[in-house]
């Protein structure tokens, strides 16, 4: 029995060596899976690349299409402001021009009218340039009053005409003036030297570019006096401005 064991046993080892030394059967005909499936994977790839070329050279071909369109847009839009330009700066030129031709007929003009003006003032009579009672010399109208007042109420009679008391600017002025004062009287003049003591000046602003001051004449109440007036013989004098003097007026003539 202990034999028959032994042998059943060795069968068993054997027909299990038996078993496991058979090779694996052969599969069936055809690729085997794993060429199979790297097939796929590659077609795969193949495809995908393909989309992706496809897509890019289309990117491509509209981006291109927008670069040209971009080109000939930028190229009009030159040549209109090209036009424009060209165009404006002609119609700038031609408006210079014409408005330099219409200041040179305003001149012209202008000229012609002056000299016209001129002529007709020239044959205008002195005694007809200014109001009646008042005198003419130079270009100016005088006004000598016959009644007295203060400097400045003489002022504000001379305003009332739209004149000022006479300012005296050349000398002939200063002879003509003396030329027409009546009797012994003194003549309010439009000085004064009420501002700055010993600074005089014309009631227009401007200093006096001359005098006729009686420097002679000794005076210690000389700073109470403020106003100037013109004596009989014609030398100029400072008053106290209450004091009543006549006065002279003057206005500018205008043709």
């Amino acid at each position: 029995m202990a034999e028959s064991r032994r042998g059943a046993d060795t069968r068993s080892q054997a027909g299990i060596s038996g078993s496991a030394a058979i090779p694996n059967q052969p599969r069936a005909p055809g690729a085997p899976p794993e060429i199979r499936d790297g097939n796929s994977r590659d077609r795969g790839r193949n495809r995908a690349l393909l989309l992706a070329l496809l897509v890019l050279g289309l990117g491509c071909l509209g981006c291109g299409g927008l670069v040209a369109t971009a080109v000939k847009t930028q190229a009009e839009m030159r040549a209109e402001l090209e036009l424009l330009r060209s165009n404006s700066s002609g119609s700038w030129a031609q408006a210079w021009q014409e408005l330099q031709q219409t200041r040179s007929e305003v001149q012209r003009q202008q000229m012609e009218l002056r000299s016209i003006t001129e002529l007709l003032c020239r044959t205008i009579e002195d005694s007809r340039k200014c109001p009646p009672g008042w005198e003419f010399f130079g270009s100016s109208c005088f006004f000598f009053s016959r009644s007295s007042r203060s400097w400045e109420g003489a002022g504000s009679a001379c305003a009332a005409f739209g004149s000022h008391l006479a300012v005296l600017s050349t000398e002939g002025e200063q002879v003509f003036l003396m030329s027409k004062i009546q009797g012994n009287n003194s003549y309010w003049l439009g000085v004064t030297d009420e501002q700055h003591e010993g600074k005089w000046a014309w009631v227009t602003g401007e200093t006096p570019n001359f005098g006729f001051w009686d420097v002679w004449e000794e005076d210690p109440d000389k700073e109470h006096k403020d106003c100037g007036a013109m004596k009989p013989n014609g030398r100029w004098i400072n008053e106290r401005c209450s004091k009543l003097n006549h006065w002279i007026c003057e206005k500018s003539w205008d043709c």
